[in-house]
């Protein structure tokens, strides 16, 4: 589903933004 691919992205933009912080 689409909004699983949204989720995903979100959830591994979250990953990398705490990864940077």
């Amino acid at each position: 589903h689409p909004l699983d691919m949204v989720g995903g992205c979100m959830s591994s933009m979250r990953r990398e933004m705490e990864l940077v912080k």
